[in-house]
């Protein structure tokens, strides 16, 4: 139990100096996923925002990507825009597109329905779609499915 209460702290500790470990890298792709579900299913529905139904098919992957590289450069201490996530998303291998300049200005688009989706509470829901994330979920102990879990099931 000691040893596990020392691991918990050393990896808040890492955190809070922007070192993620492979666990909160894993719960963070996860909670990824998770979002692009949430936003795609939520899009099909009839009582949907044009928001959020309208755009491109890949809308719900992309904007759950840049949220993810939004939560990644916050947790470094770095101050997230629209430039330094396209270069994020180019370099991590989340875009296909490797044209930052052009990049941008949909990372731009993508911040506003970040901010949209953390505040829309859909009908018949009791909170809104992307509930806010807080570092320190990323470290609890938990038993829930792990991204390799996910992936068999064709979810990543």
């Amino acid at each position: 139990m000691r040893q596990a209460e020392a691991r918990a702290r050393l990896r808040a500790e890492k955190a809070t100096r922007g070192e993620l470990d492979e666990i909160a890298l894993d719960r963070l792709k996860r909670e990824r996923i998770f979002r692009q579900v949430q936003f795609d299913v939520t899009k099909k529905e009839a009582s949907a925002p044009a928001w959020l139904s309208k755009g491109p098919t890949d809308t719900g992957a992309f904007t759950a990507k840049v949220w993810e590289a939004l939560k990644r450069l916050e947790l470094q201490g770095i101050v997230p825009n629209p430039s330094n996530i396209a270069g994020f998303l180019i370099n991590h291998d989340l875009t296909d597109r490797g044209n930052q300049n052009a990049l941008r200005d949909r990372t731009r688009r993508a911040f506003d329905r970040i901010e949209h989706l953390e505040h829309y509470t859909p009908p018949g829901r009791l909170g809104p779609l992307w509930p806010p994330l807080k570092a320190a979920q990323l470290l609890e102990d938990e038993d829930v499915p792990g991204l390799k879990d996910l992936v068999a099931a064709g979810f990543a």
